[in-house]
């Protein structure tokens, strides 16, 4: 089981370096996961969200920081040898924004990776309007590559019912799949879905994880992947 799983990441981690590049317009996507995946499973408590940002830019690291603290007033910043992190606070329903900033160096090339991750502890802090101008007002541009994550669960162990979710998980977001990992109570589908844009080289836009445990059931979903340990 655990050698399935690290192969997977691995499969993963390859893909999430090819994503093209796609506009970072990711509230609408994150609003779509919540609706689609509480149609599959409308008994779901969504326990985590996320959604990440990457962007590289031909600013220095500290033009970027600089560009960052004007835009977020409050942000604290915490620095190392390989990167700057700032952190924020947005609202008191545990909506967290936080950029890494790297420095990158290929020959004579210097550029600099940012990544934003916006996240949040409940579904109160997805509704929040700060979500939508925090992200809809961020300096990425159109060359962003964006992800955005649902993680939640179901009271009560699903047992071999994980393959009926999977079926109207397929139904629901109008997708085909195009590789599934299943055993001992887990499951792992990635589908090309016709509800979103974005897609990896191989056409895979979405994913959904399902793990049973002894009293719940927990359901990852994530288009074009999930980012996030499942």
């Amino acid at each position: 089981m655990k050698s399935k799983f690290l192969l997977t990441m691995g499969i993963v981690f390859l893909l999430f370096l090819q994503y093209s590049s796609t506009n970072a317009q990711t509230s609408n996507d994150i609003t779509r996961l919540q609706k689609l995946i509480k149609q599959v499973t409308p008994n779901i408590q969504i326990e985590h969200w996320s959604i990440q940002i990457r962007e590289n830019f031909q600013s220095s690291e500290i033009e970027m920081k600089d560009q960052i603290t004007k835009k977020y007033k409050g942000i604290q910043w915490l620095e190392n040898e390989k990167s700057i992190k700032g952190t924020l606070k947005r609202s008191s329903n545990n909506f967290y924004i936080e950029f890494i900033i790297i420095p990158i160096k290929k020959g004579n090339q210097k550029r600099t990776l940012v990544i934003g991750n916006f996240t949040g502890a409940n579904e109160k802090s997805l509704k929040n309007e700060m979500l939508q101008s925090s992200i809809v007002t961020t300096f990425f541009t159109g060359k962003a590559k964006s992800f955005s994550c649902l993680k939640g669960s179901i009271d009560g162990n699903m047992g071999n019912d994980l393959t009926y979710i999977v079926d109207d998980f397929i139904k629901t977001f109008d997708a085909e799949i195009i590789e599934k990992v299943s055993e001992n109570g887990f499951t792992s589908v990635s589908a090309k879905s016709y509800c979103f844009s974005g897609e990896l080289t191989n056409q895979m836009n979405v994913q959904l994880a399902l793990r049973s445990l002894s009293d719940r059931t927990i359901v990852t979903v994530g288009t074009p992947i999930i980012t996030e340990e499942y």
